[in-house]
């Protein structure tokens, strides 16, 4: 038991409590040294999915370690000690955004300049091969109209998650619907922004069949905003903005429609348009340079891992060149390939494991 006045690790001294759930309990601490503030969360065993309480609190730690972005929580440190894990972040004045809004919507001009924040932060974490999967009210704090995204805990950085299948990071409301079979995308998180920025102009959980539309609950909503959650909580993911950038563009009146025919290739939230008959793609090396850089620190991804190449009639084909293996998503699983004829919206994985499902997500786009 970990009681308020306890020193943990010789540093820190376990202040109020903040949050007790299922997974464990979150509360302020103070560094003994500089009387600074922190945020501890550590987990309750009680015999019963332990091992998923401890993983969830080691995938946050890992994840949070390796980012940095002003509108996400900071990591501090994670240490054991006497059977007991901790996790120690940034102490975020403020509250979260359920509480603050809850029945009391902010101004539409505030609601875009939160949404913003998010899409920058989301923006960051898809370029670095990170999906949230549980983007809520909840788990955004607010102060001085500045946003923190926090709970990673259900996030997914290449092969770091809580396994393939989890789908109790489901929210009601604002999961996205194909989170609820087990599966979740890039396009998976900007349902969640679009089921926030409805929140925000409504005051309410949307509790409607997607997609989402704040004008019906509230009237004064403006048009654009409308038909930009509307897009973003589509029930099919090939129908929302494939990009948070994507996304942002559209809230700020730079969208640039696609051209009926654009093959491209989507990863994170960058576009690589295919102007080629043959483009490589890889994270490269030494003498080594692949048409589309991919950055993979853990080097899973091989130097050329995969070409993609118009054959006859427009038709485009992906062959692997990897040594982990490039996957195509048909039929309700990822199926190893050696060569592969390309359709519209087909979500590409280099690298698939049966536990922690794809390392890498990529989409290959034409219309």
């Amino acid at each position: 038991m970990v009681r308020q006045g306890d020193v943990i690790g010789n540093r820190f001294r376990i202040g109020s409590e903040l949050y007790k759930g299922g997974m464990g309990v979150v509360c302020v601490c103070t560094e003994i040294n500089t009387g600074k503030k922190y945020v501890m969360k550590y987990p309750l065993f009680n015999g019963r999915n332990d091992e998923v309480r401890l993983e969830k609190l080691k995938v946050e730690a890992e994840i949070l370690k390796a980012v940095s972005h002003p509108y996400i929580v900071q990591y501090v440190n994670f240490f054991e000690e006497n059977g007991g894990f901790y996790l120690v972040l940034e102490y975020i004045k403020g509250k979260d955004m359920k509480t603050l809004f809850h029945k009391r919507p902010p101004t539409e001009p505030q609601a875009i300049n939160y949404s913003a924040q998010l899409l920058d932060a989301l923006e960051y974490l898809h370029n670095h091969n990170t999906i949230h999967r549980d983007i809520k009210p909840r788990n955004i704090m607010v102060f001085q109209n500045i946003i923190k995204l926090i709970d990673f805990g259900g996030a997914k950085m290449r092969f770091t998650s809580l396994g393939q299948k989890p789908t109790y990071l489901w929210t009601p409301g604002y999961g996205a619907p194909e989170q609820h079979a087990g599966e979740c995308y890039y396009q998976s998180d900007i349902y969640g922004v679009g089921a926030t920025l409805y929140f925000l102009l409504t005051g309410k959980d949307p509790c409607t069949v997607p997609p989402l539309s704040p004008r019906k609950e509230n009237p004064k909503v403006s048009k654009d905003l409308d038909t930009i959650v509307r897009k973003a909580t589509d029930l099919d993911p090939d129908k929302r903005f494939q990009t948070v950038t994507e996304m942002k563009n559209k809230i700020f009146g730079v969208y640039k429609p696609k051209l009926a025919y654009n093959p491209r290739i989507i990863i994170g939230s960058k576009e690589h348009t295919i102007t080629e008959d043959s483009v490589t793609i890889g994270r490269g090396g030494v003498r080594v340079r692949p048409d589309i850089i991919i950055s993979d620190p853990e080097r899973y991804v091989s130097k050329i891992h995969a070409r993609i190449s118009r054959g006859s009639e427009g038709i485009f084909w992906i062959q692997d060149c990897s040594i982990n293996g490039t996957f195509v998503f048909r039929d309700g699983q990822y199926k190893r390939v050696k060569k592969w004829n390309l359709n519209d919206n087909d979500v590409i994985a280099f690298c698939w494991n049966a536990k922690k499902g794809p390392y890498m997500i990529l989409k290959f786009k034409v219309h």
